[in-house]
């Protein structure tokens, strides 16, 4: 998509009419919103050396130099898992990540609760069901994993369910609720605003079109004391790179970001 429409229609524009060029680019064709977003990523990283600025000054300007980074764990068994996590906290990292889904619902909480216990404390951990889980089963699992000790769950029903998440926000006490692809653009997070849907959002460029309008949406949740949370989509080294920029902008970073790349 971007070798044979995208980027020949940007062949004479101007580079530094990035507003322009993203109307040019959706009148050819309906989202592909990453196919976008690396093409404004080139454009944005274009602008910056052609200036001698760093990217993160484009979407406004950095508000931190560190960015504290949370280590994604894999949804299957414990021994592997339980290896890695290991070297990650003796590594530095004090956040964790457990990818759920991929088990039965009590299995998997289970398994986390049993990683937990071993892992230990002095570590953040966050739980990512993936949204698999129905509201009714999501409404006992955000129970069990904020007994367990966790402090968020992301994305715990399917996408489209963003009164579900409003729900089990609404029950929740020690625990947060984020959501992921339940917002992929500025429109989305509008939505879980106006329904006060979850307290935080994973915010990723690819997922929105751009860092432009990954920017517009963690702006638009801060107006609702909404924290982004610094997600990923498995970027290539430049992708992360990018990501890193933008998040560097933002003044809050609920439950940190999750970047592990190059």
């Amino acid at each position: 998509i971007i070798d044979c429409y995208l980027a020949p229609a940007l062949i004479g524009s101007d580079v530094e009419d990035l507003a322009g060029t993203r109307r040019q680019l959706d009148r050819i064709t309906f989202a592909n919103l990453f196919a976008k977003a690396a093409l404004e990523t080139a454009l944005l990283d274009a602008i910056g050396q052609a200036h001698n600025v760093a990217l993160s000054t484009l979407p406004g300007g950095a508000t931190r130099t560190e960015l504290p980074l949370r280590w994604p764990l894999s949804g299957a068994g414990t021994g592997g898992t339980l290896e890695e996590a290991a070297e990650r906290v003796a590594a530095g990292y004090r956040r964790i990540k457990f990818k759920m889904g991929a088990l039965a619902p009590r299995e998997d909480i289970d398994r986390v609760g049993e990683l937990v216990d071993k892992i230990g404390d002095g570590v953040d951990y966050l739980g990512d069901p993936n949204g698999t889980w129905d509201l009714r089963t999501a409404t006992w699992a955000v129970r069990e994993l904020e007994a367990i000790g966790l402090s968020a769950v992301e994305q715990p029903v399917e996408r489209r369910d963003v009164r579900g998440l409003a729900e089990l926000r609404s029950r929740a006490d020690r625990i947060d609720i984020m959501a992921d692809e339940s917002v992929c653009v500025p429109a989305d997070a509008l939505e879980v605003v106006r329904e006060r849907a979850c307290d935080s959002v994973a915010v990723k460029p690819g997922k929105a079109g751009g860092l432009r309008a990954a920017a517009l949406i963690a702006a638009i949740l801060d107006t609702a004391s909404i924290g982004p949370y610094g997600g990923t989509a498995l970027e290539s080294p430049v992708g992360t790179a990018a990501s890193a920029h933008l998040f560097a902008t933002f003044p809050r970073l609920l439950h940190g970001c999750e970047l592990f790349g190059p």
